[in-house]
């Protein structure tokens, strides 16, 4: 799903480099169809920032932590096809 795709990026760009080991999970996925794509669709998510403060949280607290994106789909013409929203959880994992 090129939408989950959009914010999944960042999420596992979010994680990587760490000195320590974090899970990432999909908790919930939600979606609006506005129009019938009928051509190219691309989906953008923008919330990068949301989503790197939830990963280094999870590392820094030791507690869980989520983080809501939205990613847009548009049309050649820049029409919105869909709209989703993705809350994704990072948990820093224990050392074994």
């Amino acid at each position: 799903m090129a939408a989950e795709l959009s914010s999944g990026a960042y999420a596992i760009l979010a994680i990587q480099g760490k000195n320590e080991n974090v899970a990432v999970i999909l908790v919930s996925a939600r979606g609006e169809f506005v129009k019938k794509a009928t051509g190219v669709t691309a989906f953008t998510c923008t919330d990068w920032h949301e989503i790197e403060t939830a990963a280094n949280r999870a590392t820094e607290t030791n507690e869980p932590q989520t983080a809501k994106s939205i990613s847009k789909g548009l049309n050649t013409e820049g029409e919105t096809i869909a709209t989703f929203e993705f809350t994704w959880s990072f948990k820093k994992r224990n050392k074994t």
